[in-house]
């Protein structure tokens, strides 16, 4: 990956976009297939995840997972958690405090 360059990783995400938009009608269109006893929950096994992104779909990605039993890590590029939503309290009177980010999305 030393030389991936941004016109590949374009190219290459509109591939993946495509394909899986030829793929999601038939994934909707498929009917569950149920086989033995249906109140019997089949062994899980712990997994190892990684989150990418630690906006709130990542954190609450993150605590679904953790909440069966995986071992999470999330990820985060920036030095905060919360992805484009953040809490603003500098410039307001009294400990006030605004909710900022959340409209862009």
């Amino acid at each position: 990956m030393k030389n991936f360059k941004r016109r590949d990783f374009i190219k290459n995400t509109l591939m993946a976009g495509v394909g899986s938009s030829l793929v999601a009608p038939n994934i909707l269109s498929a009917q569950p297939v149920i086989t033995g006893n249906p109140d019997h929950q089949p062994h899980q096994s712990r997994r190892k995840v990684i989150v990418a992104g630690a906006g709130i779909t990542g954190l609450c990605c993150a605590y679904e997972l953790m909440k069966r039993g995986h071992e999470v890590v999330v990820l985060e590029a920036s030095g905060r958690h919360g992805g484009h939503v953040f809490t603003g309290r500098d410039g307001l009177s009294d400990g006030l405090y605004a909710d900022y980010g959340a409209d862009h999305i």
